[in-house]
C-alpha cells in the first residue's frame, strides 16, 4: 500500500493515517483518489471537500465505534427516490448485507444552518427508504444523530441522539465527558482542533446567530462571544470523568439545552462580572445549533497560537471600519513586542487596546520564555500567568470593543482583569477610580496604536486646556488631533525610564506645522528608534495612512550625544490585500537593532542606520529624510561635475513608423539591469526626427527614467545612430572625467542605496516625476578615480559572471525537449527547405472530409510530426482515455474574496505558478473554476499554450480562469508530471497551437484536446523522465540564482566600499 503524502492529506491527519495503518483507505499513485477497502473495493476522488469528510467518518465508525468494514457500503442506491439519489454510507446489520442500519450523509465542512438542515432532510428520506434504525449528518466538526426507527418521521428534535451507538449497542445519554490529563484521546473527549478547523467553526456560530441579517453583526458577535464564554467556563469548571454540560444530550430538546447554558452563563458571570453584564439574549434554536457547533472541540486545548489567529480572524471583519477601528497586523505587533525586551516584572498598559493584539504578544513573548526557562509545567504556567494577571493592562473607549478584548484574553487562558473601558485621554483620576493600578507613572511599558484622525474639540471635552499639547503659547487650542494627545498621555502614565512602542503618522514626524510636537518628543524621551513602515502596511484593515513605529524611554536628561537607530522597512510580511508574502524586512532590522544596542557588529546597510540625536532637533523625524539628510550631506551635487538634459516626446500627429534609419529610445526598451534591446526600439519618420533631432542620445551618454518608472539608468554603448530620447528619460553628459568615470557613476546611480535617495526626491503625483532640477540637485560620493575605475570593474566582472550563470541555465533548459524526445524515442522529421514544398502541398479528399478545411492545420509537417509520435518506442494513447477535465463552472458572486489564477500568473518558461490575483470585488467574468492542489491547468489559448503548471498550494478561494482546462485526475499509469513534461515540449506545442480555432483570439476546445496523442510509456520510465527534467530545471535554477546573487554580492560589496 502507498504511503499517503502528509502535505496533500491535510484534514483530519491523524484520523487518515489510522487509516491506512488499518488497512482500510489506500490512495492512487498521485494520491487524488481514494480507495476504499470495505463490502466492496470503491474508489472516489479525494480532491471533493466532502470525501475528505467521508474518509474520517467511515475509519471512526470502524476503529472508534467498532463496525465491521465488510459492513460498510458507500454510495447505496436509495429505492423509491430520484434516480441520482446516493447514501454516502450505509452500515449494515452484523452479517446482514441487505438490511441497513445506519445511513450517513457527508457534507463539507463550513456549510450553512440551511445546508446542513437539508442534509438532515436528505439522511431522513434515505433511512426511511432502506429502513435503517439510525441517520447520521456530519459536516467537518458540526455532526448530529438520529433515532429514525422509534419516532415520528417528522420529528426532527426529540429523536436526537449524542452519537450513534457503538457496535450497534444503546445510544448513550450523554457523548462528552471530562478526561484525565494523561488520557489518550478517544470518542468522548473533545477535539483538539487546528486553526484553520477552528476558525470555520467559529464563523458558523457566527452565521447561525446572526440568522442572515435578523441582528447587526455586531450584535451577534457579542451573543457570539456569550457562548463562547459559556463553551470555556464549562471546559474549565467539568471535574474530571464527567460529562461536559455544553453540549446535546440523547432526546433532549432545545429548551433542555438552552437552560443549561444559561446556568453556565449566569454561574460564569456572578464569578466574574467584568466581561459581560447582559443576559443572553438568543433563541432556544440557535443556542442549541451554536452549541451543535462547538460541542465537539477543546478550545481551552486548542494551542495559543492556532486560538489568537482564529479568534483575530473571527473579529477581522468586526473591526474593518464597522466600529471605525482597525487591527494593528500581528507582524507589526510582534516586531513592536521584541523592540521593548519586556521582562516578567514589568508593568504593561496599551492606553488604547482595541481587541488586546499588543497585550496579548506581550503575555505570549513572556510564555514562550518561560517554556525555554523552565522544566516544570506548573512553574511554567505560573511564570507567565502571574504576568498576564498582574502585570497587563489595557482602556478600549468602546464598551463592546472592551468586552472584545477581555474575551480575547480568556481565550489565551487570561489576562483580562485588568482592562477597562473609559476614555484614556480624560483625566487619570478617573480611571484611578475604576481600577487603583491605573495612575500616573506606574508603568514600565506602554505598547499602542492609537485613532488617527480625529480631532478633540474645547468645547466637547474641557481636559484638553490641562494638556501641554492642547495649549499654543499658554493659550487654550480650540482643537488637538487625537494621536497627538496621546503621545502626552503615554508619557504621563510612564515611569521615569519606562519605554514605549506607538505607532504615528508620518505627518506628526514631517509636517512643519507640527514641529512643537516633535519638539515635546525629543523633550520628554530619549529616542531610540524610528522605524517606517510601507503605506501599505494597514490599507487592508482599510486605513491607508503612511506610519512609523517610535520606540522611546521616558527621559528628559541630556540626549544630545545619543545614536539613534534609524530603519526603512518596504516589507512587512503581507501585501496591500492582506495577502501573506515572503518578504520581510521587520526580521532583519530586529537582528540589527539587537546587535546595535548589545554593541555587536551593527554594520550600516540600505535598510538601517545610525543618527545622532543632536542632528534632529528643530528637524523631522521622518527616516527618509534622515536618510538622505544624514548620509549625503556631505557629498557634490552631480551638476557639478555633469550636464544634465531632458529628452522630447513625439510631436502632436505624429506616430511610430514601421521602419526607417531612425529610432526612438523608450523606457521599456531598458531592462532592470540597464541593457537596452535595440531591436525593440521603435521608430519615427524623417520628418519627425527633423522637428526633435537636437534630443539624440548618443554612446557615453547615461540615461536615467524620470516618469512614471523612476530610476532605471544605462550607460550607452551600442546605440544606432540618430536615436532620439523620450520625454520620460534625462541624459547625464559628463563633463569632468578627470574625476568622474561614466561607467562608475552608471553603476553607483543603480545602488539600491542610491536608487531610495533618488525616490525620495522624485514629485508624488499621479505619475511619480523626477524634476531635472531635483536630479541635478542630487549628491553623489565621489571616491578617487582610481578606486572608480576598480568599483566599474568589480560590476562589469559580475556582469559577465552572471551573463555566464545564465547562459549555462538556458543551455540546460535548452536541453530538456531534446532528452524528453530521444527517451520517447521519437525522431523528428528534418524541416523542409525547399519554399516551393513548404508553401504548396496536397491532402486526400478523405484527410479533410468531415474535417477543418484551413490550410494551416494540413501542412506537411503536422503529418509528420504524427508520424513520428505514431512510431515512437511506446503505444499512444488518446487524451480523453487518460485524463478527467473539470467542467463545472463555480458560482462566484457568492465569495466575498477569491484567489484568482490566470494566464499572467503562470511563469510561461518555467512552467509554475508564481502567484495569484487577490480579489474582493468586480470577479473577472472568467473567474468560474474552482481548483485546489494538485490540479494541472493547461491553457487553451494559443497565444499562451505553454500556460502550463500544476498548483502546488491550496489557498482559500482559489478560482482559475475559464481560459484553462483543469486536469483533476488522471489514471494511474498516467502521471500528471509526465503529462505536463510532454505537453511543454515544442513538438506538442505545435500540435496544441494547430488545433486552434477562431479568428480574433483562437483557442483549442475540449475535444480536440481530448484527441491529441501522446506516448505512454510505463510508469516506471515516466517517473525516470520526470526525476531528470526537474533535475535539469533544478540546476538551471541553482544557476540563475547565482546569477542574481552575483550581481547583488558585487553590489554589496561595492556599497560597502563607497559609503
Amino acid at each position: 500500500m502507498k504511503e499517503a503524502n502528509k502535505d496533500y492529506l491535510h484534514f483530519d491527519n491523524d484520523i487518515i493515517q489510522k487509516g491506512i495503518a488499518n488497512n482500510l483507505i489506500s490512495f492512487n499513485n498521485e494520491n487524488t483518489r481514494i480507495i476504499y477497502n470495505a463490502k466492496t473495493e470503491k474508489s472516489y476522488n479525494y480532491k471533493d471537500p466532502e470525501e475528505k469528510i467521508r474518509a474520517s467518518v467511515f475509519i471512526k465508525l470502524v476503529v472508534d465505534f467498532g463496525y465491521n468494514a465488510k459492513d460498510i457500503d458507500f454510495e447505496v442506491r436509495v429505492p423509491r427516490r430520484t434516480p441520482e439519489d446516493l447514501a454516502d454510507i450505509v452500515v449494515y446489520e452484523k452479517g446482514k448485507d441487505t438490511q441497513p442500519y445506519l445511513v450517513v450523509e457527508c457534507k463539507k465542512d463550513g456549510i450553512s444552518d440551511s445546508q446542513f438542515e437539508q442534509a438532515i432532510e436528505q439522511v431522513f428520506g434515505n433511512a426511511n427508504s432502506l429502513g435503517a434504525k439510525y441517520s447520521w449528518v456530519v459536516a467537518g466538526n458540526t455532526d448530529t444523530a438520529f433515532d429514525v426507527k422509534n419516532f415520528n418521521s417528522m420529528e426532527r428534535e426529540k429523536n436526537v441522539i449524542s452519537q450513534i451507538p457503538v457496535s450497534y449497542g444503546q445510544a448513550p445519554k450523554y457523548r462528552f465527558k471530562k478526561e484525565k490529563k494523561s488520557s489518550k484521546e478517544n470518542r468522548n473527549s473533545l477535539k483538539i482542533v487546528s486553526r484553520e478547523e477552528l476558525i470555520k467553526t467559529l464563523e458558523k456560530c457566527h452565521d447561525t446567530v446572526w440568522q442572515g441579517g435578523k441582528l447587526n453583526p455586531s450584535d451577534a458577535f457579542d451573543e457570539v462571544s456569550k457562548i463562547l464564554f459559556c463553551k470555556l467556563q464549562d471546559e474549565k469548571k467539568t471535574a474530571v470523568s464527567e460529562f461536559y454540560k455544553f453540549q446535546v444530550g440523547t432526546h433532549e430538546e432545545s429548551s433542555d439545552i438552552a437552560e443549561r447554558i444559561h446556568g453556565i452563563y449566569k454561574e460564569g458571570k456572578e464569578q466574574d462580572p467584568n466581561v459581560f453584564s447582559e443576559n443572553i439574549k438568543l433563541e432556544d434554536d440557535i443556542i442549541y445549533k451554536t452549541v451543535e457547533h462547538l460541542q465537539s472541540i477543546n478550545i481551552n486545548k486548542t494551542d495559543l497560537d492556532s486560538k489568537g489567529v482564529a479568534f483575530e480572524r473571527f473579529m477581522g471583519d468586526f473591526f474593518k471600519g464597522k466600529m471605525g477601528q482597525y487591527f494593528t497586523p500581528r507582524n507589526i505587533v510582534d516586531f513592536c513586542v521584541k523592540m521593548l525586551f519586556i521582562k516578567q516584572n514589568e508593568r504593561v498598559l496599551d492606553p488604547a487596546c482595541g481587541s488586546g493584539g499588543f497585550l496579548l504578544h506581550a503575555m505570549d513573548l513572556i510564555r514562550k520564555e518561560a517554556e525555554s526557562n523552565y522544566d516544570d509545567e506548573k512553574e511554567i504556567y505560573s511564570y507567565w500567568h502571574d504576568f498576564a494577571s498582574k502585570n497587563l493592562f489595557g482602556i478600549e473607549i468602546n464598551e463592546q470593543i472592551a468586552r472584545v478584548c477581555k474575551m480575547n484574553m480568556i481565550i489565551h487562558d487570561d489576562g483580562h482583569t485588568n482592562i477597562i473601558s473609559a476614555d484614556s485621554l480624560d483625566n487619570i483620576e478617573k480611571h484611578t477610580k475604576i481600577n487603583s493600578q491605573f495612575k500616573k507613572e506606574n508603568f514600565d511599558i506602554i505598547l499602542t496604536n492609537p485613532p488617527f484622525g480625529a480631532k478633540v474639540l474645547i468645547n466637547e471635552k474641557k481636559y484638553l486646556k490641562d494638556y501641554q499639547l492642547g495649549l499654543n503659547n499658554g493659550k487654550e487650542r480650540a482643537a488637538q488631533s487625537t494621536e497627538v494627545l496621546f503621545i502626552e498621555r503615554c508619557f504621563e502614565y510612564l515611569k521615569e525610564g519606562g519605554r514605549m512602542a506607538i505607532v504615528l503618522p508620518d505627518g506628526i514626524l514631517t509636517n512643519a506645522t507640527l514641529q512643537y510636537v516633535r519638539d515635546f518628543i525629543m523633550n520628554n524621551f530619549k529616542i531610540n528608534a524610528i522605524v517606517s513602515i510601507p503605506q501599505t502596511a494597514f490599507s487592508h484593515y482599510g486605513a491607508g495612512v503612511k506610519c512609523s513605529l517610535l520606540f522611546l524611554t521616558k527621559s528628559t536628561k541630556n540626549k544630545e550625544d545619543c545614536d539613534i537607530f534609524m530603519a526603512q522597512a518596504e516589507y512587512v510580511g503581507y501585501d496591500a490585500t492582506g495577502r501573506e508574502i515572503e518578504q520581510n524586512d521587520l526580521n532583519e532590522i530586529f537582528n540589527n537593532y539587537k546587535n546595535f544596542i548589545e554593541k555587536k557588529n551593527f554594520k550600516l546597510n540600505d535598510k538601517c542606520f545610525l543618527i545622532k540625536f543632536n542632528k534632529l532637533k528643530n528637524s523631522r523625524l521622518d527616516v527618509s529624510y534622515s536618510i538622505s539628510k544624514d548620509i549625503f550631506n556631505n557629498y557634490s551635487t552631480i551638476s557639478d561635475y555633469c550636464g544634465i538634459f531632458g529628452g522630447k516626446r513625439i510631436p502632436i500627429g505624429h506616430k511610430f513608423v514601421e521602419k526607417s534609419k531612425f529610432r526612438y529610445l523608450k523606457v521599456d526598451n531598458i531592462d532592470a539591469y540597464g541593457f537596452i534591446d535595440n531591436y525593440k526600439m521603435p521608430y519615427i519618420s524623417e520628418e519627425t526626427f527633423s522637428i526633435i533631432k537636437n534630443f539624440m542620445v548618443k554612446n557615453g551618454d547615461i540615461i536615467i527614467s524620470i516618469a512614471g518608472t523612476i530610476g532605471k539608468v544605462s550607460l550607452i554603448n551600442n546605440i544606432p545612430d540618430n536615436t532620439i530620447l523620450t520625454e520620460n528619460c534625462a541624459k547625464i553628459i559628463i563633463n569632468d572625467k578627470n574625476n568622474l568615470n561614466s561607467a562608475y557613476l552608471s553603476e553607483l546611480l543603480k545602488l539600491d542605496i542610491m536608487q531610495k535617495y533618488i525616490k525620495e526626491n522624485q514629485i508624488q503625483t499621479t505619475i511619480p516625476k523626477l524634476s531635472l532640477q531635483r536630479l541635478r540637485n542630487l549628491k553623489i560620493p565621489l571616491p578617487p578615480l582610481e578606486e572608480q575605475e576598480s568599483i566599474a570593474n568589480i560590476m562589469k566582472k559580475a556582469y559577465l559572471k552572471k551573463e555566464e550563470f545564465e547562459k549555462e541555465a538556458d543551455k540546460l533548459l535548452n536541453s530538456i525537449d531534446e532528452y524528453l524526445l530521444k527517451e520517447l524515442g521519437i525522431n523528428l522529421p528534418k524541416k523542409e527547405t525547399d519554399l516551393k514544398n513548404r508553401i504548396s502541398y496536397t491532402v486526400k479528399l478523405s484527410e479533410i472530409k468531415g474535417n477543418r478545411f484551413d490550410c494551416e492545420y494540413h501542412q506537411i509537417y503536422y503529418k509528420e510530426f504524427e508520424n513520428a509520435i505514431k512510431n515512437a518506442k511506446y503505444k499512444t494513447v488518446k487524451l480523453k482515455e487518460k485524463i478527467f477535465i473539470n467542467s463545472q463552472l463555480e458560482d462566484t458572486s457568492k465569495y466575498e474574496f477569491i484567489n484568482y489564477i490566470d494566464l499572467s500568473c503562470i511563469e510561461k518558461e518555467k512552467g509554475i505558478i508564481i502567484d495569484t490575483i487577490f480579489m474582493n470585488k468586480d470577479f473577472p467574468s472568467r473567474a468560474r473554476q474552482r481548483v485546489g492542489k494538485g490540479d494541472l491547468l493547461v491553457s487553451t489559448l494559443s497565444g499562451s499554450m505553454k500556460a502550463i503548471a500544476i498548483v502546488e498550494e491550496d489557498k482559500e478561494n482559489l478560482i482559475a480562469s475559464t481560459g484553462f482546462f483543469v486536469i483533476k485526475e488522471t489514471d494511474k499509469d498516467l502521471l500528471k508530471y509526465f503529462l505536463i513534461s510532454i505537453l511543454r515540449t515544442n513538438l506538442f506545442q505545435e500540435l496544441l497551437k494547430r488545433e486552434a480555432r477562431g479568428a480574433i483570439m483562437s483557442s483549442i476546445n475540449c475535444n480536440d484536446f481530448l484527441n491529441i496523442e501522446i506516448p505512454l510509456p510505463p510508469i516506471e520510465i515516466q517517473q525516470k523522465i520526470v526525476n531528470e527534467i526537474n533535475e535539469r530545471k533544478q540546476k538551471a535554477l541553482r544557476l540563475q540564482k547565482e546569477a542574481k546573487e552575483t550581481l547583488e554580492n558585487a553590489k554589496s560589496q561595492v556599497e560597502r566600499i563607497i559609503f
